[in-house]
């Protein structure tokens, strides 16, 4: 048996024959190597310099035969041309006749649809598709060209021995498998293919394109635009090979191939159905009948556009120019007219800016004048688009049933346009259309070609209109182009004549931006009144539906047909809060601990000194962490080998790859925080003012976040119509409790950090390193765009909800789950309202005017009004509670105050009365009545124990009498340095005689130095809350652990003994020592062995701010209630403070109810202050 070669017609006796006289005479279609080559050390430098020699001059010392193999490698390998190969009506048989036959020595078995396999394909688990001429890996289900099969091989079975190799050079080489994937022609829709998954994914219902919704949609607007389609769902489809660069089919099942029903006339006539029915569907209406026209249609006549013509010319007529399109040029061109004219504003005077921006000044003159937007290069970029679709729909070839009215002066100056395209052109074009009058004529619709477009840039490649809301931006746009244009020409004309009166020549061309004239101005302010009264008027369905509202549930909704939960949106908080701790602990802080511990943020509210925050106030611990970030790095011998390296002079110089990865890690959080702000502040802010919010003040502006005493505030100051009414507003939102302490960690500990690098990497930008301290949320080296936070909202939401919420859809989403949970807050306000309103005309006068003259009123005082900061903060507040949030103002570390810390509290809610209802106040009444009777009883029996106390007390001062030691119990004053409880920096008497309820005993005569008592009350029971293997001396060792001294003791047995009576909870106790003697101690160390909260009663502001301070020192975490200022309690500490007059209030009352109901409550203790002076 004898083996010939398909290139030289030589005969061999073997295939291992005929393989060496291939690779050694006609160079491996494999490898590309020689067979000598294949044979030497892969690593050799003859091996490495013969492949560069290939690659360099592939037909150097070749002859005629390599030659044409090699070039037989470029092409198909068969006769067969790839439109044959994607031929669906080709059969395998026919495809067949092309290929060559099988050598002798491997036995080739043909499958149904183009499978080719054998014995040693299916060792490796490979067969063949002859129709596309590559591999089929039957594990994986891809396919493989020759260069890569066998890599991925090697991925199964590691190591791919020279034999294996040899033996696949011998498969490529007769089944003359492809080098690489074929390219799909365009209109190629397949049979599905063997060994390959088929899947439904989305297509494009003009040509094969197909993949996911995105891609298909995005293909659709770059090659088949303004046409109307829409992605086709549940298309088939294969791939070839996974990665990056994929190459996709769109196929057809076998089994969909053959459907008999095609072969009948019935067959036939329901494909014909399917065809016919959307012909009718797409076919533009001519409408006979003015009731199935909308009212603004009838009003602008643009229906009539459209009679008997194809709607995709006309919106193709007036697109925007594309990268490829001639009229390009056009876009830059009126950009940068537009901002040359907007230059013009700083230059002109307030006069005539004013009548500029005046449309009827003959009436009343506008005061605001014509000035720039707010943020104007992005706003000025959107106003541009209308004029460019505007001049390229001019310049554009009219259609054959179709052309814009105009004049022999405006198709002049577009001829000049077109050759010239300068901004002088332009303004002469914008001079034609808008500085000339078009009267109606005979058989024009539209004389007047602006608005014949703005019709047709409202027009949809399906022959529908938009809506009238959908035309009120174009036109403003228009007009505010207009009025650019009028502002130009009068500059024009003031250089032409520089003695030129500005307001003379203004008042002339004044016509041109007037209402009630025959002008373009005139008709677009004229359509947009009656497009905003329209759009304001006309009810509209709503995007948001609660499904279960019948049954008061309000935790599900259905936006735009999409459904969303509460939970959902609690699991996107949850997401987005971990995401930040991950980002916080492992990337920013690099897995160092550290973190600034708080109680209370001071800060000056009314400092606008530029530079000024709360991170800077003496009275906070934040400036002491400016440089512990920093110390901490070059203290830690990895992360200092990591940031520094050694300068071209052999000096230590910071890493800037190391930093600006570091820089990346810190935007990728703060974004998230700028997300979690925006989602959990309550309500939903605008996220453009959010992304330049300042944390300091600047020379121009007051910053955006303040300290209101355990809030930490975020005061909104810009609104939708600020830059309109030139003026801030005041809006406090208040940060949830995470929010909170990771902002406040962010900005005390990472950004001195950032600050300093970005001053070492960007000396010549001195505006980075001054962004990274002032701007609340940071990105890399400039503020956020709002488009970075939407697309990370759309992410998260998407994992949760299946589909992408961005910032608009979740603000609409958040304000009706608002307005539906936290609706008790609104109706408890109106009511206080409605009160308010009643008390003062009881008074004679109204609200406002009681306000003003009893000094009530914010406008009356130096700043804006305690009550109402508290009230917006209370409302951020309270919709965090609503939606399970931690809420604000709990200062707790972050990692305390996550989703899953949540901790619902049950607060009464006022009954809700119906406005008009009739209410019986005799069941309140009655109640009331009630609890002043309780009341009454419990302060007489208080009094019967504080009165036989006070004589257990004299007894036992006549027995210290008896025992020579000093009966009034007077020691001299220790100085405040020595004495543990400081003496107190006044001198009066503080009885507090007038509260019967804590009288003791009567005033003692004054004479020199002072004691104080404190008077504890017990829970009446044994001391459920301790652990009751609690000694005494295992007391003094919570007492050395207090104090921070190892060696501290008893300072005397009656101290160790109040401690002891404390814990034992058995009876009411009166401590009554000297000063110095340690009565602080003993009221504060038995709280911290137990889980219960110890309430302090203290009479004195002064002694107040001493017992908060001492605690502090201490380590000891305590609670202070301030009443109504913040009437609620967090329950978080084992201490709670409260004032004597504080604690008469009802606020106290209802505060005492719900903590007890929360934590159990081990005692009270009150506070006596005797203060004795000599006369």
């Amino acid at each position: 048996m004898s083996f010939p070669c398909n290139q030289c017609n030589l005969t061999f006796a073997s295939p291992r024959e005929i393989n060496k006289h291939i690779k050694g005479d006609h160079v491996n279609m494999w490898t590309g190597t020689s067979d000598e080559e294949m044979e030497s050390d892969p690593g050799s430098p003859e091996h490495k310099t013969s492949r560069k020699r290939l690659r360099e001059d592939p037909e150097e010392d070749e002859g005629p035969s390599t030659r044409r193999l090699r070039k037989s490698r470029n092409v198909s390998p068969t006769n067969v041309t790839m439109e044959e190969v994607f031929d669906d009506n080709a059969s395998p048989s026919s495809l067949s006749a092309h290929a060559p036959s099988p050598p002798v020595s491997e036995e080739y078995t043909r499958g149904d649809n183009f499978t080719v396999t054998s014995s040693w394909l299916a060792s490796y688990g490979l067969a063949i598709n002859s129709r596309l001429q590559l591999f089929n890996c039957l594990e994986c289900r891809q396919m493989y060209h020759a260069k890569n099969v066998a890599a991925h091989l090697g991925t199964h079975s590691r190591v791919i021995k020279k034999v294996f190799k040899t033996k696949l050079a011998d498969v490529v080489s007769v089944q003359r498998i492809h080098s690489d994937y074929p390219t799909i022609p365009p209109t190629t829709v397949m049979l599905e293919l063997a060994g390959l998954d088929m899947v439904k994914e989305f297509g494009c219902p003009v040509c094969p394109q197909a993949g996911s919704k995105a891609t298909v949609e995005q293909h659709i607007r770059a090659k088949h635009p303004r046409q109307g389609h829409k992605a086709q769902a549940d298309v088939y489809t294969q791939v070839l090979n996974k990665g990056a660069a994929r190459t996709r089919l769109r196929v057809t099942p076998i089994g969909q191939v053959g459907d008999k029903d095609t072969d009948t006339p019935a067959g036939e006539w329901k494909g014909k159905f399917k065809s016919l029915y959307k012909n009718v569907l797409d076919t533009t209406r001519v409408t006979p009948n003015a009731r199935y026209i909308s009212p603004w249609l009838m009003r602008t006549g643009w229906h009539t556009l459209i009679d008997n013509r194809d709607p995709a010319p006309l919106v193709e007529l007036v697109s925007m120019p594309k990268k490829d399109d001639p009229l390009y040029w056009v876009d830059s061109l009126v950009r940068e007219y537009m901002e040359d004219a907007s230059s013009l504003i700083q230059g002109t005077s307030i006069h005539t800016l004013q009548r500029l921006n005046s449309a009827e000044p003959d009436n009343e003159l506008n005061h605001t004048p014509f000035h720039l937007h707010h943020q104007h290069k992005d706003t000025m970029r959107r106003y541009a688009l209308p004029a460019i679709h505007l001049v390229c729909a001019l310049l554009r070839p009219a259609l054959d049933d179709f052309a814009f009215s105009m004049t022999t002066a405006l198709w002049g100056a577009l001829e000049t346009l077109r050759e010239e395209r300068s901004s002088s052109a332009l303004h002469q074009v914008f001079k034609e259309l808008w500085l000339h009058e078009w009267p109606s004529g005979a058989g024009e619709s539209f004389p007047d070609p602006t608005i014949c477009f703005l019709g047709l840039l409202t027009l949809r490649p399906t022959g529908q209109f938009g809506h009238a809301k959908d035309a009120t931006a174009p036109i403003a746009m228009l007009t505010r182009s207009i009025q650019l244009t009028v502002l130009k020409e009068l500059h024009l004309r003031k250089d032409e004549s520089p003695d030129l009166h500005e307001m003379k020549e203004m008042m002339k061309l004044q016509v041109w931006v007037k209402s009630h004239e025959m002008t373009t101005f005139s008709d677009l302010t004229s359509l947009q009144k009656y497009a905003t009264t329209i759009s304001l008027s006309t009810l509209g369905f709503p995007k948001v539906i609660f499904p279960n509202r019948h049954q008061q549930d309000y935790n599900q909704m259905i936006y735009d047909g999409q459904p969303v939960s509460v939970q959902n949106l609690q699991d996107i908080y949850t997401r987005v809060q971990d995401k930040a701790i991950e980002l916080w602990e492992q990337d920013v802080l690099m897995g160092l601990k550290l973190h600034v511990i708080y109680n209370m943020i001071h800060d000056n509210l009314s400092s606008d000194e530029p530079g000024y925050c709360f991170l800077d106030n003496p009275n906070n611990v934040f400036k002491t962490y400016t440089d512990a970030l920093f110390n901490a790095v070059m203290d830690d011998p990895a992360l200092f080998k990591d940031f520094m390296m050694k300068g071209p002079t052999g000096e230590w110089v910071i890493n800037p790859h190391r930093a600006m990865k570091w820089f990346q890690k810190l935007e990728e959080l703060e974004l998230h925080m700028l997300l979690g702000t925006e989602m959990k502040s309550g309500a939903p802010g605008r996220m453009s003012e959010l992304t330049c919010s300042l944390v300091r003040n600047r020379n121009t502006r007051i910053r955006n976040v303040m300290g209101v005493g355990r809030y930490l505030a975020l005061i909104g100051q810009y609104s939708k119509n600020t830059n309109n009414q030139q003026m801030d507003k005041m809006i406090p939102r208040a940060f949830s409790g995470f929010e909170q302490d990771m902002i406040i960690q962010i900005h005390a500990i990472a950004r001195p950090f950032a600050m300093v690098l970005a001053k070492l990497l960007w000396p010549e930008e001195p505006e980075v390193s001054m962004n990274y301290g002032e701007l609340l949320f940071m990105g890399f080296k400039k503020q956020f765009d709002p488009d970075l936070a939407s697309k990370l909202m759309g992410k998260h939401s998407s994992a949760v909800l299946g589909w992408p919420m961005t910032v608009r859809p979740h603000r609409h989403i958040h304000i009706a789950f608002k307005g539906h949970k936290c609706k008790g807050l609104i109706d408890a306000e109106l009511e206080k309202e409605i009160t308010s309103g009643i008390h003062a005309l009881q008074s004679g006068h109204s609200v406002a005017t009681e306000r003003r003259v009893y000094g009530l009123d914010k406008d009356s005082l130096a700043g804006i009004s305690e009550d109402m900061v508290t009230l917006y903060l209370d409302a951020s507040r309270d919709f965090q509670r609503a939606f399970q949030i931690p809420p604000a103002g709990q200062c707790l570390p972050y990692d305390q105050v996550k989703m899953s810390d949540f901790v619902t509290e049950e607060v009464a809610m006022p009954p809700r009365v119906a406005a008009g209802q009739a209410t019986d106040l005799t069941p309140i009444l009655s109640m009331l009545v009630k609890m002043q009777e309780s009341f009454n009883d419990g302060q007489k029996a208080l009094l019967e124990k504080v009165t036989s106390l006070e004589r257990e007390v004299s007894q036992l001062k006549e027995q210290r009498a008896s025992t020579g030691l000093n009966p009034s119990g007077d020691y001299e004053m220790q100085s405040i340095q020595d004495s543990h409880d400081d003496a107190l920096p006044f001198a009066q008497d503080c009885s507090d005689s007038d509260d019967d309820m804590y009288v003791l005993d009567d005033p003692v005569e004054p004479e020199q130095g002072s004691t104080t008592e404190l008077v504890m009350g017990a829970s009446g029971t044994h001391n459920r809350f301790l652990d009751h293997t609690q000694s005494g001396d295992s007391m003094l060792q919570h007492l050395r652990h207090l104090l921070g001294q190892p060696d501290a003791t008893w300072r005397s047995v009656e101290q160790r003994s109040a401690v002891d009576a404390l814990l034992k909870l058995e009876q009411d106790v009166i401590v009554a020592l000297p000063t110095g003697i340690g009565k602080s101690v003993i009221a504060v160390l038995p709280s911290q062995v137990e889980n219960a909260v110890t309430v302090i009663i203290i009479p004195l502001t002064a002694l107040m701010e001493d017992w908060k301070r001492r605690l502090t020192a201490l380590n000891v975490q305590w609670e202070h209630f301030e009443g109504s200022k913040n009437p609620r309690l967090i329950g978080h500490a084992n201490i709670v403070l409260v004032s004597s007059d504080v604690a008469r209030n009802i606020h106290w009352r209802k505060a005492f109810a719900e903590l007890s109901a929360q934590r159990p409550i081990a005692r009270v203790v009150r506070v006596r202050v005797r203060v004795r002076v000599r006369g």
